[in-house]
């Protein structure tokens, strides 16, 4: 991949000829400058921009040109490591074994470990358990011991395409890594998942899934494998039973067919290495020519990075998922914004009084990453930062609508918006909560005021038709000129705004996700640690709780660490999502946490999403 020098010549040529298109006036931002941005940002040639990448390089190097030719002050790269994926080590083995006549696929063709797996040896008898589901009263592990056994299941679920079974509405319970941890908990050595679809022709098998990662890059605590299902097939007729009569059985009666592989055993052995990659975010600061309030920083940002070729944060078809994803709306609009309010930022008859940071963020598709590692080494002190204002997702305006989020994370952000949207023939739509899935998050938790512009959602949100051509450009400069106000009008105030602890927006990350699936509700909020997969300590430490919650009624509190949550270890924010999701609405549950360094057990009681909740009780004795 080029470096950034490189990569900075490549943009040379976009960027001067932008560079000679006339000025704004000060509290303006050119429509037509907006839209050529996002049409460079989202073009082919960046591939989608994704973290790691050389588009991404190619991103980040038109956005530095871009700030200095605004005139900031200070352009600067900061640098810092991903884990972009991982790669097969050289240790990968999978072996069947039936009174000594062996059946030993090859890593990559008859098998592959995913990416979550842990790596290690795991060895023991083989045992079926269906589709590995235990949801709404079926449950494949019934009845069967899986304790130090090699279990093979089926992915998704029975009769897939049938809206009436009890699956169908099953959420994370499907998902291959859920019921990962659900055999992890019962005592599996090892998981083997084979695909349900089936093929004429062992030569049709659908592909294998690869070491895939997700975005925490943290694993499940045993060795998972994907295996052929022709290979599965032969390995399952070896102890004398049928996979495809054992599917059917189970797709035909809606009950489990689990039970041991009679006198088969199975050794796996998984090597896998993280693939880390290094990218930065982008800052530019325009230093306040106020001698006394320049010390006060605003932070403005957006992340420029998407998805690249799609892969695991595709929400497109199956057949269409390795297209360039261009994310034109997400997030090429908000980081055009960003470099136009740098432009009219760093005017010199137009400077703030008090100094703005500018920051395109990277790696917020891995979650959150690039705004994690600022607030964790900020540039300038995070004591000092008054205010950070978020623009993600600001392309696709219906209407004259758009929300702004955090609008009550400051006693004085009522009247700062009203003054902002003035004159400006927009509808606001007032989002109170500063936790939202965007880099916001990340300073809010540390107790900085936000704003987050968002013109609301799409159907070609993480898909390749995010393309240029479906930007709203008028509804963009609009968007542009509110949050070019805002920053003006905390500019403008004489004293740091006031934080204040706010609700929960309706798009917040939390234990409300997914928006299919169980309606149980707790109101904790993890901390965007817990998503970005940083901490080397099991648990996941809370951000905040949603006032009113049950998380709030049972004493937990920010910063928190979740450890255990009824009865079961919580290693990271899939352990935490599989044990609170198999709750229910009105279950009692005790919740340990680490706090202050010490464990201190609550009680919560589960709510149901939407329904008025109980009054706090009296906190836990330390």
């Amino acid at each position: 991949m080029p470096g950034p020098r490189l990569a900075r010549l490549f943009a040379l040529a976009v960027a001067v000829f932008l560079a000679a298109t006339p000025a704004a006036r000060a509290d303006e931002v050119e429509r037509d400058r907006l839209v050529e941005h996002v049409r460079y940002l989202a073009s082919d040639d960046l591939e989608g921009r994704g973290t790691g990448t050389p588009g991404g390089e190619k991103a980040a190097a038109y956005i530095a040109l871009r700030f200095e030719a605004a005139g900031c002050d200070r352009v600067e790269r900061q640098p810092f490591d991903v884990v972009a994926g991982v790669a097969l080590g050289p240790a990968n083995a999978l072996s069947f074994d039936l009174r000594g006549e062996k059946l030993e696929p090859k890593v990559r063709e008859g098998f592959s470990p995913l990416g979550f797996s842990h790596v290690g040896r795991a060895a023991g008898e083989v045992v079926f358990a269906g589709y590995g589901l235990a949801h709404g009263g079926y449950d494949d592990f019934a009845g069967i011991d899986v304790k130090g056994k090699v279990v093979i299941i089926l992915d998704k679920h029975p009769r897939p395409g049938d809206p009436h079974t009890p699956f169908a509405e099953a959420g994370i319970h499907v998902g291959l890594r859920f019921k990962a941890i659900r055999a992890r908990e019962l005592g599996a050595a090892a998981l083997i998942v084979v695909a349900s679809e089936k093929a004429a022709r062992p030569e049709d098998d659908p592909a294998l899934l690869g070491p895939m990662a997700d975005t925490t890059h943290g694993d499940v605590g045993i060795p998972v494998l994907d295996l052929r299902r022709s290979v599965a097939a032969e390995a399952i007729a070896r102890a004398g039973r049928s996979l495809d009569t054992l599917q059917d059985a189970i797709d035909r009666e809606l009950a489990p067919h689990s039970l041991l592989l009679s006198g088969l055993t199975a050794t796996v052995e998984v090597d896998l290495e993280k693939v880390k990659k290094e990218t930065a975010n982008v800052v530019a600061t325009i230093e306040g020519k106020d001698e006394k309030l320049r010390a006060e920083t605003i932070v403005v940002g957006a992340h420029y990075d998407h998805l690249g070729r799609g892969a695991a944060g595709s929400l497109a078809a199956p057949a269409d998922r390795d297209e360039i994803h261009n994310g034109a709306d997400d997030n090429a609009s908000g980081t055009a914004a960003l470099i136009e309010l740098a432009r009219a930022l760093a005017r010199p008859d137009a400077r703030p009084r008090r100094t703005v940071v500018l920051i395109a963020f990277s790696a917020e598709e891995m979650g959150l990453l690039g705004a994690t590692h600022y607030v964790k080494s900020p540039l300038r002190p995070l004591e000092s930062t008054v205010a950070m204002l978020n623009m993600d997702m600001i392309g696709r305006m219906k209407g004259k609508k758009i929300v702004v989020g955090g609008a009550e994370t400051a006693a004085e952000w009522a009247g700062v918006i009203d003054r902002a949207a003035h004159g400006l023939d927009l509808e606001i739509g007032r989002d109170p909560s500063g936790f939202g899935p965007s880099d916001h998050s990340a300073f809010y938790q540390r107790g900085v005021p936000v704003f987050f512009l968002f013109t609301g959602p799409h159907k070609d949100y993480h898909k390749p038709s995010d393309d240029a051509d479906r930007i709203e450009a008028d509804g963009l400069a609009k968007a542009a000129r509110l949050a070019l106000r805002l920053v003006r009008e905390v500019d403008a105030l004489e004293k740091r705004p006031e934080f204040r602890q706010s609700g929960t927006s309706p798009h917040a990350r939390g234990d409300a996700l997914p928006s299919r699936g169980p309606a149980v509700y707790l109101g904790s909020i993890p901390d965007a640690e817990a998503y970005a997969g940083e901490s080397a300590v099991p648990g996941v430490l809370l951000g905040g709780v949603t006032p009113g919650s049950p998380a709030e009624a049972a004493g937990l509190k920010a910063g928190d660490r979740i450890v255990r949550f009824g009865g079961k270890a919580v290693r990271d924010i899939y352990d935490y999502t599989s044990a609170l999701f198999s709750g229910k609405p009105g279950d009692r549950v005790k919740v340990v946490v680490v706090r202050d360094g010490a464990e201190v057990e609550v009680e919560a009681v589960l709510g149901r999403k939407g329904e008025p909740q109980p009054p706090r009780q009296p906190p836990p004795p330390q």
